[in-house]
């Protein structure tokens, strides 16, 4: 894994967003350009170079220093020092310092690579449910992710798409009619007592 860049932006006079599923490479004209893009490009959602959007950060090697390698050595000597008696047998089931890095680089990679995966995951489902609407609700999107200061990536973006495609009001609206069904299901369950009679 390529842990030089320490981050990937796509930058562009006009970085486009295919409407495919295909895997996105910056063209030679400086574009976000799909592999594979057999689709009108007058579908596409248009980003200035303002709003690029942002790819998940590249996780850089851990930097093993000397510090962190003395911490790991006090960290062996104190689990050693902690059963005196078995300290040969505690020893040898210790692992080396270069073993530790490889566990943690891994690791790191391992996660990156999860969210990399999770990123592309919600950006593609963002991306079909856009073009599925209608051109006034784009518009609106489009407006809206125009004038967006925060983070431009696809979590934003389908927080974005998933609000005014109306879908997160569908949702709250169910959950609410759910919830209230329930309550009436309870209240009816329960006994209902009587008037007190005053004699």
């Amino acid at each position: 894994m390529n842990h030089a860049v320490n981050s990937i932006v796509f930058i562009a006079n006009s970085c486009r967003l295919g409407r495919d599923n295909s895997v996105w490479r910056p063209s030679p004209a400086g574009c976000l350009d799909f592999a594979s893009a057999p689709v009108s490009w007058s579908e596409d959602l248009s980003i200035p170079c303002s709003h690029a959007v942002h790819a998940l950060r590249t996780i850089h090697p851990i930097d093993f220093n000397i510090r962190r390698k003395a911490a790991f050595a006090r960290k062996q000597q104190r689990e050693r020092e902690r059963y005196p008696l078995f300290a040969d047998h505690v020893a040898g089931q210790q692992h080396t310092f270069d073993e530790e890095v490889l566990r943690r680089q891994r690791n790191a990679d391992r996660f990156e690579a999860d969210q990399r995966a999770f990123q592309a995951r919600v950006w593609r489902k963002a991306r079909a449910r856009f073009f599925s609407l209608p051109e006034a609700i784009k518009a609106q999107i489009r407006a809206k992710w125009l004038t967006w200061t925060g983070p431009t990536n696809a979590i934003t973006f389908s927080y974005i798409v998933d609000e005014l495609s109306g879908d997160q009001a569908r949702r709250v609206a169910q959950a609410n009619a759910a919830r209230a069904a329930i309550r009436e299901r309870v209240r009816a369950s329960m006994g209902i007592q009587t008037a007190l009679e005053v004699s």
